[in-house]
């Protein structure tokens, strides 16, 4: 074999070490065991209800009766089942003729004749389908007596704020009634009240809450319905604390980066506040502290007078509305007049050297270094080919009778693909794993390269594992953290959730359960909300997926409030960013719980990434 030929065995041999190491395990196609690709189809089935006969209130509650059929009218009989109604669900039992009743106090619903929606919503487990009935309840509207309590009596920016609201009417407590906290005016968090019409919840002061006597007031945020709205005040003391600032300046062409943190007397940082930013002679700017208190200015030179040899950077906090004191702070930074700050290649030999760096670091992109070390490693190889005479001339037409034989024998034979997957989508369900991720340990060496790339394109990755570069339909979304569960792996539910549509839940449904060749994670249900446009439902399996992980893995209580949630997150020791993003998530579940306003695809997306940010991947 000639030197060309080893070459070419010799680049498909590193490409085939390069490719293994870039595919992580995970990526391994995985097999579907029986069980997982066999799956009963759940049968359909016909809730009716039949609504009170009189006026109803929250005082004066009504029975709704109903039954649950099949299709074919056989009863659901002796079953728990969850029906939802109002943003609430509750479990109920059938009778042997799959009758059911139940005690119905409007909360949310709108005064005068109105239809009231009932949702069957079985279990992922479950051998049926949900269904829906509607039936119609003069409603009558309830006032409430809300009462609002806090503690400590003063506070100032970064304390612990414990604020405790209880709802009731006619002496007993009303459940799951969303209450609004304001301070200043200023809405900080929404909560609900559990089971005794009570909830306590913790705030942390911000800066942005200005200094004396202030009021936290509760609010009920229902206008015309069966629970009247109203509103409770408690006062509060806000204190002024100092703060303090640090500030740095770097130059740079044409302009100086000025670097520094906001914070408390003690090391707080403060964050989301206003620093203006001056430099001495020329530009004036205003940011933002980040999360850490940090910030970071770049101010343009060119007003700086020619014959300047330094400038001062000037940073201060001066809020208007605020329960920090101002602060300031300064740096100076050597610069050339009108804004060359950077050393040019006239500097010197030094000069000279930081811009040749420079100038190499722009162009190492990965590409180039990748090409790089194939190139080094190629030279390797042929020199160790030469050097050990692995492919000498003297054996050259016994090796090329060998291989033409080898070729000849693996052509003949057919490959086997019943084990892949042409879309790529095979997902192991959760209980099971990932069956059989052992790879072959029968490689043969191909020389022609074309026929290694058609095998590598069959190659396929699962939903939710991370796309290698220029793979061709690579799912560009992660969906590996609490939202590449399966959906609906948990099984029935007691917190509040919004189903803005539950025949077309059902129907998603029946697309899941016909789909048995794999599990569908709530990602992809949230691709296909997100898809017709059903962004509240979207919210929901987003706030519902981090629910499940926290009930299932982490101890959360089933019937947490998504508030109660929020605090619970902040008292262990999750990552202080993840519960940031709990918390935005639990944000857009409460607006679409209870606005009236619909949800808009703005508050959908930026909910479902902050769901994505969320791993838990340890305490």
């Amino acid at each position: 074999m000639d030197r060309l030929q080893s070459l070419r065995v010799g680049a498909v041999v590193l490409g085939l070490f390069l490719v293994a190491g870039a595919v992580p395990a995970s990526a391994a196609p995985a097999v579907l065991t029986g069980s997982q690709a066999q799956t009963a189809t759940p049968t359909d089935t016909t809730l009716a209800v039949q609504g009170p006969t009189g006026p109803v209130s929250y005082a004066n509650p009504g029975t709704v009766r109903g039954t649950l059929q099949t299709t074919d009218g056989a009863p659901v009989a002796n079953r728990q089942i969850r029906l939802r109604f109002e943003n609430r669900s509750r479990l109920v039992t059938t009778a042997a003729n799959g009758s059911f009743a139940f005690e119905y106090r409007p909360q949310s619903t709108r005064l005068g004749s109105q239809p009231v929606e009932v949702a069957y919503v079985p279990a992922q487990s479950s051998p049926y389908r949900g269904a829906t009935a509607t039936f119609t309840a003069e409603v009558q509207q309830t006032t409430p007596t809300l009462t609002v309590e806090r503690s400590p009596a003063s506070v100032g920016y970064g304390d612990q704020l414990t604020v405790r609201t209880a709802v009731t009417a006619d002496g007993t407590g009303v459940a799951s009634v969303p209450v609004e906290l304001r301070i200043n005016g200023t809405l900080f968090k929404r909560v609900l009240t559990g089971t005794e019409g009570t909830v306590s919840t913790s705030i942390r002061l911000p800066a942005d809450v200005p200094a004396g006597e202030r009021s936290i007031v509760a609010v009920i945020p229902y206008e015309d319905r069966a629970i009247a709205g109203r509103s409770a005040t408690v006062p509060v003391t806000v204190e002024r604390r100092p703060s303090t600032l640090s500030a740095d300046a770097t130059a740079e062409n044409g302009a100086v980066v000025a670097t520094g943190r906001l914070a408390t007397e003690n090391g707080r940082a403060v964050r989301n506040q206003p620093i203006q930013v001056t430099l001495d002679g020329g530009a004036e700017t205003v940011v933002a502290t980040g999360r850490n208190g940090t910030f970071r200015a770049r101010l343009s030179t060119e007003d700086v007078p020619a014959d300047t040899d330094s400038a001062t950077v000037t940073a201060r906090y001066a809020a208007a509305s605020s329960n920090l004191g101002t602060s300031n702070a300064s740096a100076t930074v050597p610069i050339a007049g009108g804004g060359a700050a950077a050393p040019d290649s006239a500097d010197g030999p030094l000069g000279s050297v930081t811009a040749l760096v420079a100038q190499l670091r722009a162009r190492l992109t990965i590409p180039v270094i990748a090409a790089l070390l194939t190139g080094l490693g190629l030279l390797v190889l042929d020199i160790t080919v030469r050097r050990l005479g692995l492919f000498s001339d003297t054996s050259a037409e016994s090796d090329a009778s060998a291989s033409a034989t080898t070729t000849e024998t693996t052509a003949s034979e057919p490959v086997d693909e019943s084990t892949a997957d042409a879309t790529g989508d095979s997902t192991p369900s959760a209980g099971e794993g990932r069956a059989d991720e052992s790879i072959q340990s029968d490689v043969s060496v191909v020389t022609d390269i074309s026929q290694v790339s058609a095998d590598a394109s069959t190659t396929s990755e699962p939903r939710g594992a991370e796309p290698r570069e220029g793979s061709e339909g690579a799912e560009s979304t992660d969906y590996s953290g609490v939202l590449g569960n399966p959906y609906g792996a948990v099984a029935e539910r007691s917190d509040v959730t919004v189903v803005s549509d539950p025949a077309e839940v059902s129907d998603q449904a029946a697309v899941t359960d016909s789909n048995a060749s794999r599990s569908r994670t709530v990602g992809d249900r949230i691709e296909a909300a997100m898809a017709d446009d059903e962004f509240e439902t979207a919210i929901t399996l987003a706030y519902e997926a981090i629910h499940d992980e926290l009930t299932e893995n982490w101890g959360l209580r089933e019937n947490a409030t998504h508030w109660e949630l929020v605090e619970w997150c902040r008292e262990r020791d999750f990552d202080e960013s993840e519960v940031d993003a709990i918390e935005t998530v639990v944000e857009a579940f409460d607006r679409a719980a209870f606005s009236v306003a619909p949800a808009e695809r703005e508050h959908a997306e930026i909910a479902i990434e902050s769901a994505r940010r969320v791993r838990l991947d340890g305490a």
